[in-house]
């Protein structure tokens, strides 16, 4: 509910938003014990780390991450509808909704990771590849366990379907600031283009 206004600052209330988050806590957490660890998965909480950091200090990040040319191919473009116009750059809205959502995604994602490396650093943010997790799940679980001090699981029987993976190509004659943003953010997320 907070997030297009803390993006814009338009009408931005903090007060507001920690009684409501304070609430949503309240009623998450409720039955668990006061040292019991909790979380919660929602991608849209990439767009609020400051917050969480002011609201939150010693909360933890997991940051999982999705090839930019399979999401930016996805039919799923909420986050370009959303957030887009508050994101990008008016110039953007002439080019094709694939272009604009792999802005979105590579924008998005290296702030996060810009965030988390600089204000949370190894203790409390970990990244996670989607690719990684649907091939090696065992694996990824273990490290993440061990990131969070908790016990190691041993087998794990969840299979992860990576769907129909890639079918946008990536063009050499894009606009120059999807080229530079796009090849920086695959490169540190150690995807090809």
């Amino acid at each position: 509910d907070h997030i297009g206004s803390w993006m814009a600052q338009n009408d931005w209330r903090p007060e507001v938003f920690h009684d409501d988050l304070t609430r949503a806590i309240e009623r998450h957490r409720s039955g668990v014990t006061s040292s019991g660890r909790w979380g919660w998965t929602n991608p849209r909480s990439i767009y609020l780390l400051p917050l969480w950091q002011a609201c939150l200090p010693g909360f933890r990040f997991v940051h999982v991450i999705r090839d930019g040319l399979t999401m930016a191919d996805s039919a799923n473009q909420n986050q370009l509808r959303k957030h887009g116009a508050q994101l990008l750059e008016a110039e953007t809205d002439l080019w094709p909704k694939n272009w604009r959502s792999l802005l979105l995604w590579a924008r998005v994602n290296i702030d996060a990771a810009d965030f988390g490396e600089k204000h949370l650093g190894l203790a409390r943010y970990y990244r996670i590849r989607y690719e990684d997790a649907a091939q090696e799940p065992l694996a990824q679980l273990q490290g993440l366990a061990r990131w969070l001090n908790l016990p190691e699981p041993v087998v794990c029987s969840i299979n992860v379907n990576i769907g129909r993976g890639r079918e946008m190509e990536f063009s050499a004659d894009s606009p120059a600031l999807l080229r530079q943003k796009v090849q920086q953010a695959m490169n540190r997320f150690g995807y090809p283009i």
